[in-house]
């Protein structure tokens, strides 16, 4: 066999080390699932969207329960872009953001659980704390989690119950001292009592968990149910 001579060689190298940086600077575009309006509601995922250059995130966007957006986040329109504007991955009941291939991936709640779902912006009876609010449930109708949770968060004079349906909508919860998460497995329309607490614009990392915050809205509702129908 005969050997490659010194120069034909280096060329070779040349070449590879060429190709393999060459390489390391094509990216390929990031793909979402893409949907608008009255399309969201089919059980499929959607259409795939290949992002244009310079676009990192795939965005979800909700009207309470419902998905009214799929898509790379620059091209979803302005009016309802708009619901994702800020620097958290999750806006509790508005707008989801993820930066991998496809991971706007939502499946149906097959799961009876329900949650009261309201905004005291539109209803000033959704801002009740201690003592029960008496208004319909709602279906939680997605999830990117095994299990489902409800929610209260306070921000200011605002109050947002909903149901929180991905691991960095309840992380996010429990981070802050102004989100109250409960099990509706344990207790059924748990966000429909909630405790006073605090406004949201301080995260505490050290904040309780599930577990202390329920048992209190269970005696609470417990207390407040003999005490309307047996004292």
């Amino acid at each position: 066999m005969q050997l490659l001579s010194s120069s034909t060689s280096n060329k070779l190298l040349l070449w590879g080390l060429l190709f393999v940086g060459h390489s390391r600077f094509i990216v390929t575009a990031l793909e979402c699932y893409h949907c608008e309006g009255a399309d969201c509601e089919q059980m499929d995922q959607g259409k795939v969207d290949k992002c244009p250059d310079g676009e990192t995130v795939c965005a979800t966007i909700f009207n309470e329960g419902t998905i009214i957006a799929k898509g790379c986040l620059g091209n979803i329109t302005e009016d309802i872009r708009i619901k994702c504007q800020g620097n958290n991955i999750d806006i509790l009941n508005q707008c989801h953001k993820c930066k991998d291939d496809l991971c706007n991936e939502w499946s149906p709640n097959n799961m009876d659980l329900e949650c009261i779902q309201c905004d005291s912006k539109l209803d000033p009876k959704c801002r009740i704390e201690g003592e029960p609010l008496y208004m319909d449930p709602t279906h939680c109708h997605i999830s990117r989690t095994p299990n489902i949770l409800c929610y209260a968060l306070k921000e200011g004079n605002r109050t947002v119950r909903g149901c929180a349906s991905t691991l960095e909508q309840q992380r996010t919860c429990m981070a802050s001292d102004g989100c109250y998460l409960c099990n509706p497995n344990t207790l059924p329309v748990c966000n429909a009592l909630i405790p006073k607490f605090e406004d949201a614009q301080n995260p505490n990392t050290n904040a309780g968990g599930i577990i202390g915050v329920e048992i209190l809205s269970y005696i609470s509702m417990v207390i407040l149910i003999v005490r309307n129908h047996f004292l």
